[in-house]
């Protein structure tokens, strides 16, 4: 009898510590499912200073926000490693920063867009033109 007993009493230690690890795991395991995001900020500049209301969004979709006076953003939701931020402001060329984990601020330094006014106003008359002479042709 004594055998049963303790043998019972290494069954009831096994039994008991079956449940607790399951019971640990279930707890554990959704914070290693979680997708690693962050929060990202950042500032967008050119040669003279911060420039406000320049605009960061995450490419392929319409998610975004505008700079502050100071240049300075907070992207709106959390970002995985790897997104991709298009930043744009008017008259300066388009740049593309890709984010990652250890790279929580991002300071972004714009170029001015090296376009000819007058000529990009010549093309867009004579596209203007060539749409016209076609409307009375088809006339």
């Amino acid at each position: 009898m004594k055998i049963f007993l303790s043998h019972s009493k290494n069954k009831l230690k096994s039994n008991g510590l079956i449940p607790l690890v399951i019971l640990l795991t279930f707890f554990t395991l959704p914070i290693f499912a979680q997708d690693a995001t962050f929060l990202v900020k950042g500032k967008v500049s050119d040669e003279i200073g911060p420039l406000e209301n320049a605009v960061v969004v995450l490419k392929g979709t319409d998610k975004g926000v505008a700079t502050d006076t100071n240049g300075l953003f907070t992207f709106p939701e959390k970002l995985p490693s790897g997104a991709i931020l298009v930043v744009s402001y008017l008259g300066y060329e388009k740049q593309e920063v890709m984010f990652t984990s250890n790279l929580t601020f991002v300071d972004i330094t714009l170029s001015e867009e090296n376009i000819d006014i007058l000529e990009a106003l010549m093309v867009e008359d004579i596209e203007e033109a060539k749409k016209k002479q076609k409307q009375k042709k088809n006339q």
